[in-house]
């Protein structure tokens, strides 16, 4: 009885890994998605509102991702607050907080910021722009990341904790 109890825990907890890789990919595509929306309403209130960047950065913080939400809120509240730079305040919510982009989306998201409210009217909104495509790129990349590699991850999680408890057996 007790081999049957530590046998289900061995294929439930390595069906839990599995399941946890694949989440990261399920993640990204959502965080992708959610801040791809936040870029469209910061160019929406930049375009037809006269606000500054950290009133049009909280006007456009409401997405589906609260990881997203919760940054984009952070990023506000620090301009707000004139503690950091956009940039220092973004670095400052990785250290605490754990995303689920990948390098090259912190990388554009960075340089994204970096230049966010240096310019006119119009360079914001190509500014903002040029990163939406960048990260739509990386969108289509991470949907195809996601049909090949959550199932993959999931299934093999299963099977290799069934492999373990069958050797142990």
């Amino acid at each position: 009885m007790i081999r049957i109890i530590g046998f289900i825990i061995i294929v439930v907890s390595s069906a839990k890994i599995g399941f946890d890789i694949s989440g990261k990919y399920i993640g990204r595509v959502r965080e992708l998605k959610s801040f791809i929306k936040v870029l469209e309403k910061l160019k929406n209130e930049i375009n037809f509102s006269n606000c500054v960047v950290s009133e049009a950065l909280s006007n456009s913080a409401n997405v589906k991702s609260a990881t997203v939400n919760d940054m984009v809120k952070h990023l506000s509240e620090s301009i707000k607050n004139g503690k950091d730079n956009l940039c220092e305040a973004f670095n400052s919510y990785l250290l605490v907080n754990q995303t689920c982009f990948d390098k090259s989306d912190v990388d554009e998201i960075y340089g994204f910021l970096s230049v966010l409210g240096n310019g006119d009217r119009e360079d914001e909104i190509k500014n903002i722009s040029n990163t939406m495509e960048f990260l739509k790129s990386n969108l289509n990349a991470a949907i195809e990341n996601e049909k090949k590699y959550v199932k993959v991850f999931r299934t093999s999680g299963i099977l290799a904790g069934c492999l373990i408890a069958i050797i142990l057996a």
